[in-house]
């Protein structure tokens, strides 16, 4: 399917393996997200048929939709999947089902978390109707406006998780702020991905325009001597890149795996809106 396709350019840039030869390290750090928000989705989903908290339902969903994109990202063996449009569908939706549920908790009585459901749906399928290939956006405004639409639904969503739990402090002491540490993980994560993304590019073009040089030198255009001097030029812009990218994909499964856990511990642990966990009870 087109929608599934990775990233043009040479996939490896986007592999686990590729940086440092630590794959199945960042497999493992990878599954325990996984696992944890297969977990929390069920029981989620199941104290809200007992109880019908809106909360529960959407968190429910947030969960389920993490632990589906986890599984891509496992399985794909790399950071392109991420960026492809059903992901960031799916992405945008888990952060703004979080939001939504923690704002109708917070003010049951009121219109925001009915309009916040609407507007999250609406502004997720927007994403992934821009970064569709057909949808035919001019290549030189289509960054600017996937980074638009993608920042109009993590952005808010984002500031309503940090502000909402705050204002339960009286009541869920301490544990009322790890939900917002989640959120500031989560962010971090976006923030890493727009960081990634230009150096991932420079990457590309640097092939590519090696492989138009390869083409040339075949047809006799250019000599032995011009072509090994793009190579050094290459491995040149490889490696500059490179230096930039590997610190943050070592960070990345690290900072995935923090904003999992604040997630998990910032809806079960404080009183206001936990749910019950069979064999696990807090005082």
């Amino acid at each position: 399917m087109v929608l599934f396709q990775p990233a043009s350019g040479p996939t490896f840039v986007w592999e686990f393996g590729w940086y440092g030869g630590i794959e199945n390290l960042f497999d493992v750090l990878y599954w325990v997200p996984a696992i944890l928000s297969a977990i929390f989705a069920l029981f989620l989903l199941a104290a809200y048929l007992n109880d019908r908290k809106p909360a529960h339902f959407y968190w429910g969903i947030s969960f389920a939709l993490l632990y589906i994109n986890t599984h891509l990202l496992i399985f794909g063996g790399d950071y392109s999947s991420i960026l492809d449009p059903v992901p960031s569908v799916m992405a945008a939706l888990t952060i703004g089902f979080f939001a939504v549920g923690i704002v109708k908790n917070v003010k049951p009585d009121g219109t925001l978390g009915k309009y916040l459901t609407y507007y999250v749906l609406i502004m997720s399928l927007a994403i992934g109707f821009v970064k569709a290939p057909y949808f035919g956006i001019p290549e030189a405004i289509y960054p600017y406006v996937v980074m638009a639409v993608v920042m109009a639904v993590h952005v808010p969503s984002a500031v309503l998780i940090v502000w909402f739990p705050l204002t339960t402090r009286t009541e869920n002491g301490n544990s009322a702020l790890v939900l917002p540490l989640g959120a500031i993980l989560m962010s971090l994560i976006g923030i890493l991905l727009i960081v990634v993304i230009p150096q991932i590019n420079e990457i590309n073009a640097a092939y590519a325009l090696f492989e138009e040089y390869e083409e040339m030198f075949d047809d006799g255009l250019i000599t032995q001597i011009q072509l090994d001097a793009y190579e050094v030029i290459r491995d040149a812009i490889i490696a500059e890149s490179s230096a930039i990218l590997e610190p943050i994909f070592y960070a990345f499964p690290f900072v995935y795996l923090g904003a999992t856990v604040c997630f998990a511990w910032g809806t079960f642990v404080p009183k206001r809106w936990t749910f019950n966990i069979p064999g696990i009870e807090l005082e």
